[in-house]
């Protein structure tokens, strides 16, 4: 029998232009079924799910910080069909197949990042999954480890993005 605690996944969705991150604890399960949706969906809805998430997180990045549209942006309305953004994250995740398979057959308890880049002539999503045990830290991460994990990937990605804008 699995330990509740180990059937979930922390998702951290952060703007790189504000430097602001958004923090959940959310049901791995429900994570995948939300992932394989999108993953088998066509082209057209995989773009239009990385635009709205996209959006979602620009709009986060100039709310006051705990105001009410901070708090309807993150949470949505399910019963409007407006998404959350950790739903987004969620849908978003089954367009990376690399993020997809690391959520699908890493274990429980996993982080998984998502990260709004702002280039000169574009927005980029990019996506990973950190191991349970990131930073030997059980539950979620620790400020230092996740600005930690989020220069690492920034690091990475600079020449990617500077390619991308030439």
């Amino acid at each position: 029998m699995t330990n509740a605690k180990n059937d979930i996944l922390y998702i951290y969705i952060h703007d790189n232009p504000s430097g602001r991150t958004w923090k959940a604890q959310i049901d791995r399960a429900g994570f995948l079924d939300a992932a394989t949706e999108i993953k088998l969906s066509g082209d057209a809805e995989k773009l239009k799910i990385a635009a709205l998430l996209a959006n979602r997180i620009e709009d986060l990045s100039l709310c006051e910080q705990g105001s009410e549209r901070e708090r309807e942006l993150v949470e949505g309305d399910i019963e409007a069909d407006i998404p959350g953004v950790f739903h987004l994250g969620a849908l978003h995740s089954g367009s990376s197949e690399t993020a997809f398979a690391q959520v699908l057959n890493g274990q429980p308890g996993g982080h998984y990042i998502v990260v709004r880049y702002l280039a000169e002539r574009h927005v980029h999503l990019r996506t990973a999954h950190l191991p349970q045990e990131t930073g030997f830290i059980r539950g979620p991460l620790s400020s230092e480890t996740l600005q930690g994990a989020l220069r690492g990937m920034e690091e990475a990605d600079r020449d990617y993005l500077k390619s991308m804008d030439a």
